[in-house]
C-alpha cells in the first residue's frame, strides 16, 4: 500500500513538473513572439451601462449635456452611448483632431447626409433618395444666396423689418416676456428676408403651427416612437406642410426661390423649404434671447454695448451705408463678441455623423454603423480652452479679430465644419448683431426676473430657456410712425 502512493506521488509530482515547464515554455515563447503583447485586432470604446431595451435613453433624455459631461469622466474621452434603434459613439479631442475626423473625415468613412438622414426624413416628410439628392442643392443655394455678396441688401432689409416690428410689436414702452417677445421680432424679421413679403403675409398660421411642431421636435426625431403617438406633432407638421404648399409660389421674388430651382422636384418642393423654414427659424429667437439676456444681467458688458451702439447705429441706419458683413462687424465689434459668447454658451449638445465602414480613431475602432457624435456643449466647456467657461466673458474673443468667422473656424463647432458647415451662417451673425444694436440703441431695457437656465432636456439646437424671463423697456429715442 504504501509503495503504491509512493509511487502516486512520484507520479504526480512529475506530472506537475511537467506541465509547469510545458506552461514556461509557452509563455517564454509567447512573450517574445508577441503574442501576449500584440493587441487585438479591434478594441472598441468602452459601452455606457444602461438599461435592457431601453440602455441610456432615460439619463440621456433627463439631462443630455450632464450626463455626457459624467460619462466623459467615468470612460474618458471616447465612449460608446446605446438608444433605442441606434449606438452613438462620442468622441473629445482637440478642435484639430475634431476638424480632421469629424469635419472633414473621408466620405468613405462617414457621412453627414446618411446621419442626419433618419431623422430629417422621419421629421420632414421626404424620401431618403429625395433628401440625398436636395440635399447639396440646398447647401449650395443657401450659401449663394445668403452669402457676404448679398449681405448688403439683406442687411438693409432686415434693419427695416426690425424697425415695423419694433412700432407694431413693441411700442413705446411694455413689459413682456422676452422670449415670446424676440420669437415674433426675429422670426418675422428673417421670414420676410429669406421667404418674402408675399409669402408671410399669405401664410399667416405659420409661426403659432411652427411653436407646436417644435416642441416635439425632439422627440418626434426619436428612432421606434410611433407618430401617431405625437398627436399635437402630427398635426402641425400637417398644416405647416399644406401651408407652404398652398403658397410657396409667393417665394418668387425672395431668396428661397432659387432652392426649388435648384432642386426642379415640384412634388416634394413643400418639405424641401420646410427644412429651410426650420433651419431659418428654430435658432434664431433663442440666441436673441440669450444674447439680450446676459448683456442685461452684466452691467459691466452693457456698459460697452451701449458705448458701441451709440457710435454705429446712426450710420447703420444710414440708406448711405454700404451695410457689408466686414462694416458690420467692425463697427460693432463688441456686440460680435457678445453674440459668439452666447453662441458658445448656448451651443447644440449633440452633433452627428454616420460611420459607414470601421474606422480608427486613436487606440479604439469605431464600428460601421455607428452614429460618430461630438459634444460642442461640452467641448465649449473645456477649462482648457475658456477660461471661466461658464460664465459669459465676450472679451476672450478680442483677440481673434472682429469677424465671427474667425472664432468659429478656429475654436467653436457651433455651425458645424468642413463642406456642411452652416450655409447661413454669416447671415444669422449679421441678423443678431442688428438686432442686439438695434434694440439697445431705441430702447431702455431692464431685466425683471432672474436669469432662467438653459432647457436641460434639450440636445439638439440652440438651448432655449426652462423659464419665462420679463424684461421691461422704454423707447429713448423716437422712431416714425411711434409718436
Amino acid at each position: 500500500m504504501e509503495t503504491a502512493k509512493a509511487t502516486m506521488l512520484l507520479w504526480s509530482g512529475w506530472w506537475l513538473f511537467g506541465v509547469s515547464l510545458f506552461v514556461f515554455v509557452v509563455v517564454t515563447v509567447a512573450r517574445r513572439s508577441g503574442w501576449l503583447t500584440r493587441k487585438p485586432k479591434y478594441t472598441y470604446p468602452p459601452v455606457c451601462k444602461g438599461l435592457p431595451f431601453l440602455g441610456s435613453a432615460l439619463e440621456f433624455g433627463k439631462n443630455p449635456l450632464e450626463f455626457l459631461q459624467s460619462c466623459r469622466k467615468q470612460y474618458g474621452d471616447v465612449f460608446t452611448v446605446v438608444l433605442p434603434g441606434r449606438r452613438m459613439t462620442f468622441i473629445f479631442a482637440s478642435t484639430e483632431q475634431v476638424r480632421k475626423y469629424f469635419f472633414n473625415g473621408p466620405s468613405s468613412l462617414i457621412s453627414f447626409t446618411a446621419g442626419v438622414e433618419p431623422f430629417t426624413c422621419r421629421i420632414f416628410g421626404m424620401s431618403k433618395k429625395d433628401f440625398s439628392l436636395a440635399h447639396r442643392s440646398l447647401l449650395t443655394t443657401l450659401r449663394s444666396e445668403l452669402g457676404a455678396k448679398n449681405i448688403p441688401q439683406l442687411a438693409h432689409r432686415l434693419i427695416n423689418y426690425y424697425l415695423d416690428n419694433f412700432r407694431s410689436l413693441w411700442g413705446k414702452k411694455n413689459e413682456r416676456d422676452a422670449s415670446e417677445l424676440l420669437l415674433k421680432t426675429l422670426s418675422d424679421a428673417s421670414l420676410r428676408v429669406v421667404f418674402g413679403d408675399e409669402f408671410a403675409n399669405a401664410s399667416p398660421s405659420l409661426l403659432n403651427d411652427f411653436v407646436v411642431f417644435d416642441e416635439w421636435f425632439e422627440l418626434a426625431a426619436t428612432p421606434l416612437l410611433p407618430h401617431f403617438l405625437l398627436r399635437p406633432f402630427v398635426t402641425s407638421r400637417r398644416r405647416l406642410l399644406d401651408t407652404i404648399a398652398a403658397n410657396w409660389k409667393y417665394t418668387k421674388n425672395a431668396p428661397i426661390y432659387k432652392l426649388t430651382e435648384a432642386y426642379g422636384n415640384e412634388g416634394n418642393v413643400p418639405s424641401l423649404l420646410f427644412t429651410a423654414l426650420w433651419a431659418t427659424w428654430s435658432n434664431a429667437s433663442s440666441a436673441s434671447f440669450w444674447t439680450l439676456i446676459y448683456i442685461l444681467a452684466d452691467e459691466k458688458v452693457k456698459y460697452k454695448v451701449l458705448a458701441e451702439v451709440e457710435k454705429a447705429s446712426p450710420l447703420l441706419l444710414s440708406s448711405k451705408t454700404e451695410l457689408s458683413a466686414e462694416w458690420i462687424f467692425s463697427n460693432l465689434p463688441y456686440v460680435s463678441y457678445c453674440v459668439s459668447e452666447t453662441l458658445r454658451l448656448c451651443a447644440s449638445v449633440v452633433d452627428i455623423r454616420k460611420v459607414l465602414a470601421d474606422m480608427e480613431f486613436g487606440e479604439f475602432t469605431i464600428r460601421q454603423g455607428d452614429y460618430l457624435c461630438i459634444s460642442p456643449a461640452v467641448a465649449h466647456r473645456e477649462d482648457s480652452m475658456f477660461s471661466q467657461s461658464e460664465n459669459f466673458v465676450p472679451d476672450r474673443f478680442q483677440k481673434q479679430g472682429a469677424h465671427p468667422n474667425a472664432v468659429f473656424d478656429k475654436d467653436l463647432f457651433t455651425f458645424g465644419g468642413g463642406f456642411y458647415k452652416c450655409p447661413g451662417q454669416l447671415f444669422a451673425m449679421v441678423e443678431l448683431v442688428l438686432f442686439i444694436a438695434l434694440a439697445f440703441y431705441l430702447y431702455d431695457i431692464q431685466l425683471v426676473d432672474p436669469v432662467p437656465k438653459l432647457k436641460e432636456t434639450q440636445a439638439v439646437g440652440i438651448k432655449k430657456p426652462s423659464a419665462s424671463c420679463r424684461i421691461y423697456y422704454q423707447w429713448k429715442r423716437r422712431l416714425a410712425g411711434m409718436e
